[in-house]
Protein backbone atom coordinates (compact mmCIF):
# COMPACT_ATOMS: atom_id res chain seq x y z
CA UNK A 1 0.00 0.00 0.00
CA UNK A 2 1.36 3.43 -0.97
CA UNK A 3 -0.04 6.57 0.65
CA UNK A 4 0.13 9.51 -1.76
CA UNK A 5 -0.32 12.75 0.15
CA UNK A 6 -0.65 15.89 -1.95
CA UNK A 7 1.44 18.83 -0.79
CA UNK A 8 0.07 22.00 0.76
CA UNK A 9 3.28 23.71 -0.33
CA UNK A 10 2.48 23.38 -4.05
CA UNK A 11 0.61 26.70 -4.28
CA UNK A 12 3.22 28.37 -2.06
CA UNK A 13 6.51 27.56 -3.69
CA UNK A 14 5.78 26.32 -7.21
CA UNK A 15 6.65 29.16 -9.56
CA UNK A 16 3.44 28.71 -11.58
CA UNK A 17 0.93 26.66 -9.56
CA UNK A 18 -1.15 24.48 -11.84
CA UNK A 19 -3.95 22.35 -10.45
CA UNK A 20 -4.01 20.03 -13.46
CA UNK A 21 -0.27 19.38 -13.18
CA UNK A 22 -0.57 18.55 -9.47
CA UNK A 23 -3.43 16.11 -10.08
CA UNK A 24 -1.61 14.58 -13.05
CA UNK A 25 1.52 14.00 -10.96
CA UNK A 26 -0.52 12.22 -8.29
CA UNK A 27 -2.27 10.18 -10.98
CA UNK A 28 1.08 9.01 -12.36
CA UNK A 29 2.24 8.04 -8.85
CA UNK A 30 -0.92 6.00 -8.31
CA UNK A 31 -0.62 4.27 -11.70
CA UNK A 32 3.04 3.46 -11.01
CA UNK A 33 2.00 1.95 -7.66
CA UNK A 34 -0.58 -0.26 -9.36
CA UNK A 35 1.87 -1.28 -12.08
CA UNK A 36 4.21 -2.45 -9.34
CA UNK A 37 1.47 -4.54 -7.75
CA UNK A 38 0.59 -2.06 -5.02
CA UNK A 39 -2.54 -0.32 -3.82
CA UNK A 40 -2.62 3.51 -3.82
CA UNK A 41 -4.34 5.68 -1.23
CA UNK A 42 -4.87 9.23 -2.49
CA UNK A 43 -4.86 11.84 0.27
CA UNK A 44 -6.13 15.41 0.09
CA UNK A 45 -3.94 17.63 2.30
CA UNK A 46 -5.24 19.66 5.24
CA UNK A 47 -6.37 23.22 4.59
CA UNK A 48 -4.30 26.28 5.31
CA UNK A 49 -5.18 27.16 8.90
CA UNK A 50 -8.22 29.47 8.58
CA UNK A 51 -7.34 30.99 11.97
CA UNK A 52 -3.81 31.96 10.96
CA UNK A 53 -4.51 34.76 8.53
CA UNK A 54 -1.90 37.00 10.12
CA UNK A 55 0.70 34.24 9.90
CA UNK A 56 -0.18 32.97 6.45
CA UNK A 57 2.98 33.22 4.33
CA UNK A 58 3.01 36.12 1.96
CA UNK A 59 3.30 35.33 -1.75
CA UNK A 60 6.60 33.62 -2.44
CA UNK A 61 7.60 32.01 -5.72
CA UNK A 62 3.96 31.33 -6.60
CA UNK A 63 2.83 34.94 -6.25
CA UNK A 64 -0.54 33.79 -4.86
CA UNK A 65 -2.23 35.56 -1.97
CA UNK A 66 -3.56 33.68 1.05
CA UNK A 67 -7.18 33.70 -0.22
CA UNK A 68 -5.98 32.38 -3.59
CA UNK A 69 -3.97 29.65 -1.90
CA UNK A 70 -6.98 28.62 0.17
CA UNK A 71 -9.09 28.50 -2.99
CA UNK A 72 -6.45 26.32 -4.66
CA UNK A 73 -6.63 23.86 -1.77
CA UNK A 74 -10.43 23.66 -1.99
CA UNK A 75 -10.23 22.86 -5.71
CA UNK A 76 -7.41 20.35 -5.13
CA UNK A 77 -9.47 18.46 -2.55
CA UNK A 78 -12.42 18.22 -4.94
CA UNK A 79 -10.28 17.12 -7.89
CA UNK A 80 -8.50 14.43 -5.85
CA UNK A 81 -11.79 13.07 -4.58
CA UNK A 82 -13.05 12.87 -8.17
CA UNK A 83 -9.81 11.20 -9.27
CA UNK A 84 -10.04 8.53 -6.59
CA UNK A 85 -13.74 7.94 -7.19
CA UNK A 86 -13.37 7.58 -10.96
CA UNK A 87 -10.56 5.06 -10.60
CA UNK A 88 -11.86 3.14 -7.61
CA UNK A 89 -8.91 4.19 -5.44
CA UNK A 90 -9.01 4.71 -1.68
CA UNK A 91 -9.31 8.36 -0.66
CA UNK A 92 -8.57 10.16 2.61
CA UNK A 93 -9.98 13.67 2.98
CA UNK A 94 -7.70 15.43 5.46
CA UNK A 95 -9.08 18.78 4.31
CA UNK A 96 -12.55 18.01 5.65
CA UNK A 97 -11.23 16.04 8.64
CA UNK A 98 -9.13 18.96 9.90
CA UNK A 99 -12.14 21.22 9.48
CA UNK A 100 -14.09 19.03 11.90
CA UNK A 101 -11.47 19.61 14.63
CA UNK A 102 -10.96 23.34 14.07
CA UNK A 103 -11.39 25.66 15.93
CA UNK A 104 -11.75 23.35 18.94
CA UNK A 105 -8.22 21.93 18.70
CA UNK A 106 -5.02 23.61 17.53
CA UNK A 107 -3.58 21.35 14.84
CA UNK A 108 -0.80 23.58 13.51
CA UNK A 109 2.70 24.47 14.69
CA UNK A 110 2.81 27.87 16.33
CA UNK A 111 5.63 30.37 16.81
CA UNK A 112 8.71 31.06 14.74
CA UNK A 113 11.13 28.66 13.12
CA UNK A 114 11.18 26.65 9.91
CA UNK A 115 7.83 24.98 10.65
CA UNK A 116 6.17 27.50 12.93
CA UNK A 117 3.33 29.92 12.44
CA UNK A 118 2.79 29.42 8.71
CA UNK A 119 -0.61 27.75 9.00
CA UNK A 120 0.39 24.70 6.97
CA UNK A 121 2.62 22.50 9.15
CA UNK A 122 0.72 20.24 11.59
CA UNK A 123 1.79 19.99 15.22
CA UNK A 124 1.87 16.73 17.19
CA UNK A 125 -1.91 16.66 17.50
CA UNK A 126 -2.29 17.36 13.79
CA UNK A 127 0.15 14.54 13.02
CA UNK A 128 -1.92 12.23 15.23
CA UNK A 129 -5.09 13.09 13.33
CA UNK A 130 -3.34 12.35 10.03
CA UNK A 131 -1.85 9.09 11.30
CA UNK A 132 -5.21 7.89 12.64
CA UNK A 133 -6.93 8.64 9.33
CA UNK A 134 -4.30 6.60 7.50
CA UNK A 135 -4.59 3.74 10.01
CA UNK A 136 -8.36 3.68 9.57
CA UNK A 137 -8.04 3.46 5.79
CA UNK A 138 -5.30 0.83 5.95
CA UNK A 139 -7.52 -1.27 8.19
CA UNK A 140 -10.18 -1.28 5.50
CA UNK A 141 -7.66 -2.43 2.90
CA UNK A 142 -5.52 -5.00 4.71
CA UNK A 143 -8.10 -6.25 7.23
CA UNK A 144 -8.00 -6.68 11.03
CA UNK A 145 -4.48 -7.00 12.53
CA UNK A 146 -5.58 -10.07 14.47
CA UNK A 147 -6.29 -11.96 11.28
CA UNK A 148 -3.80 -10.64 8.73
CA UNK A 149 -0.97 -13.15 9.18
CA UNK A 150 1.44 -10.49 10.46
CA UNK A 151 3.04 -10.01 13.87
CA UNK A 152 1.87 -6.40 14.10
CA UNK A 153 3.10 -5.69 17.62
CA UNK A 154 6.39 -7.60 17.33
CA UNK A 155 5.79 -9.85 20.33
CA UNK A 156 6.47 -13.09 18.45
CA UNK A 157 2.82 -14.12 18.41
CA UNK A 158 0.72 -13.84 15.25
CA UNK A 159 -3.03 -13.25 15.11
CA UNK A 160 -5.80 -14.94 17.06
CA UNK A 161 -5.61 -17.19 19.02
CA UNK A 162 -1.81 -17.14 19.33
CA UNK A 163 -1.53 -13.45 20.31
CA UNK A 164 -3.00 -12.93 23.79
CA UNK A 165 -3.95 -9.34 22.91
CA UNK A 166 -6.36 -10.63 20.25
CA UNK A 167 -9.85 -11.46 21.45
CA UNK A 168 -10.88 -12.70 17.99
CA UNK A 169 -9.58 -12.84 14.43
CA UNK A 170 -11.69 -9.73 13.74
CA UNK A 171 -9.98 -7.72 16.53
CA UNK A 172 -8.41 -4.50 15.24
CA UNK A 173 -5.44 -4.46 17.62
CA UNK A 174 -2.62 -6.83 18.58
CA UNK A 175 -1.74 -4.39 21.33
CA UNK A 176 0.91 -2.09 19.82
CA UNK A 177 -1.19 0.46 17.96
CA UNK A 178 -2.42 3.53 19.82
CA UNK A 179 -6.14 3.36 19.17
CA UNK A 180 -8.64 6.05 20.11
CA UNK A 181 -10.70 3.64 22.21
CA UNK A 182 -7.75 2.69 24.41
CA UNK A 183 -5.52 5.78 24.47
CA UNK A 184 -6.93 7.50 27.57
CA UNK A 185 -8.01 10.58 25.59
CA UNK A 186 -11.35 12.14 24.75
CA UNK A 187 -10.63 12.11 21.03
CA UNK A 188 -14.05 13.29 19.84
CA UNK A 189 -14.48 15.86 22.65
CA UNK A 190 -17.86 14.54 23.80
CA UNK A 191 -16.85 14.25 27.47
CA UNK A 192 -16.48 10.45 27.38
CA UNK A 193 -13.17 8.58 27.21
CA UNK A 194 -12.40 5.22 25.60
CA UNK A 195 -14.89 2.45 26.51
CA UNK A 196 -17.11 5.01 28.27
CA UNK A 197 -17.63 6.59 24.85
CA UNK A 198 -20.71 5.33 23.00
CA UNK A 199 -18.66 5.36 19.80
CA UNK A 200 -16.38 2.60 21.15
CA UNK A 201 -17.61 -0.94 20.68
CA UNK A 202 -14.40 -2.41 22.06
CA UNK A 203 -10.90 -1.46 23.19
CA UNK A 204 -9.53 -2.24 19.71
CA UNK A 205 -11.73 0.30 17.93
CA UNK A 206 -9.76 2.83 15.91
CA UNK A 207 -12.13 5.72 16.44
CA UNK A 208 -14.40 7.17 19.15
Amino acid sequence: VVVILAGTVDPFWVAVPNLDNTVDNITQMALATIADGGTPIVVAPPPVDPYAEDNCPQPAASGLTCPEIRSFMVDLRADLEDLASQNGWAFIDLYTLFGEYLPYVDLYVEGSGPRGGDGIHPNDEGDRVIAQAVLDELAQIVGPPCGDGVDNDGDGEIDFPADPDCDAASDWSEGAAVLECEDGLDNDFDGAIDLDDFGCQGRGDFSE
